[in-house]
C-alpha cells in the first residue's frame, strides 16, 4: 500500500519501526521494507493463530473509535480460529518456481511519471511554492474580535441551534452558539454572513475557518479554543 500511495509523495517516504522491535531483527525488518517499496514479493507470513491480547487490544481500540467514527462497523465477531487450507506439492513447487531469482546486482527503480507526478512538475514550473496542501492563513482581521471562552466551557456534542442535526456542526467564536455546516443545512453560514461573525470552528476536525477572509486560520489566539475543544472531544477534561 505504501508503495502504490508513493506517487503522492512524489517518491518521498519515510520508514519508521516501532521502537519494541529486536534489535536483532530490525536489519531484517528494514530488508522486508525496503523490498517491499521496489516492488518485490513480500515474504509469506506464516499460519497463527490470533493472541488473545491481540484481540483484547482491537477491541480496545474499536471501543475507543466507536465515540468517534459512526460510518465505521464495529460488532464485527473476532474470528477465534484460522479455516485450515493445504497446498499440493505440484501447487507449491510451480508457485515458488514463479517467483522472480534473486541477486546481488544493483536494482534498476524504473521511473514511472504518474498523474501526481506531471501535476506536481507542472505546480512547479507555474512558481507555486504550495504545493497540494491548504495554507492557512496566520493572521486575519477578524481574530480582533474573538472573544474568549464562555465559563461553561464548550459543548463539543452540542446539536445545530436551528435544526437539531448532530453532523458536522460548527460554534461560532463571537458568541459561541452552535450550528451546522454548509454541506448539512448551512446554518452556520447563514448566522455568520448575518450576524457578521466570521470565526468558526468545526467539532468534527477542530479546525477554524473564516467566512469574510474565505480561509482556514492558525493564530497562537486560536489555541486555548482549540486546546479546550480537543480536550472536551477525546474526554480529557
Amino acid at each position: 500500500m505504501t508503495r502504490l500511495l508513493g506517487g503522492l509523495a512524489n517518491g518521498k517516504m519515510v520508514v519508521v519501526s516501532e521502537e519494541n522491535l529486536s534489535s536483532e531483527n530490525a536489519p531484517d525488518t528494514a530488508a522486508h521494507c525496503l523490498s517491499a517499496l521496489l516492488g518485490e514479493n513480500c515474504v509469506p507470513l506464516r499460519p497463527s493463530k490470533p493472541s488473545s491480547e491481540g484481540i483484547e487490544t482491537i477491541r480496545n481500540v474499536a471501543r475507543v473509535h466507536k465515540n468517534h467514527w459512526k460510518c465505521l462497523a464495529f460488532d464485527v465477531e473476532v474470528p477465534d480460529r484460522l479455516k485450515p487450507f493445504e497446498i499440493s506439492g505440484s501447487d507449491q513447487s510451480a508457485k515458488f518456481s514463479n517467483l522472480p531469482r534473486q541477486s546481488s546486482d544493483p536494482v534498476a527503480i524504473p521511473k514511472f511519471q504518474t498523474d501526481a507526478d506531471k501535476l506536481i512538475d507542472y505546480e512547479i514550473e507555474m512558481g507555486g511554492d504550495a504545493v497540494f496542501c491548504v495554507t492557512p492563513l496566520e493572521y486575519c482581521p477578524h481574530l480582533e474580535l474573538l472573544q474568549p471562552l464562555p465559563s461553561e466551557g464548550l459543548n463539543v456534542k452540542a446539536a445545530c441551534q436551528a435544526c437539531g442535526s448532530l453532523n458536522e456542526n460548527w460554534v461560532c467564536l463571537h458568541c459561541y452558539q452552535v450550528y451546522c455546516g454548509r454541506f448539512i443545512n448551512q446554518h452556520m453560514l447563514q448566522h455568520g454572513t448575518g450576524m457578521k461573525h466570521h470565526l468558526t470552528l468545526s467539532f468534527s476536525d477542530l479546525s477554524v475557518w473564516c467566512y469574510a477572509c474565505e480561509s482556514y486560520i492558525h493564530n497562537d489566539a486560536l489555541a486555548p479554543i482549540k486546546d479546550h475543544a480537543q480536550d472536551k472531544k477525546f474526554n480529557l477534561i
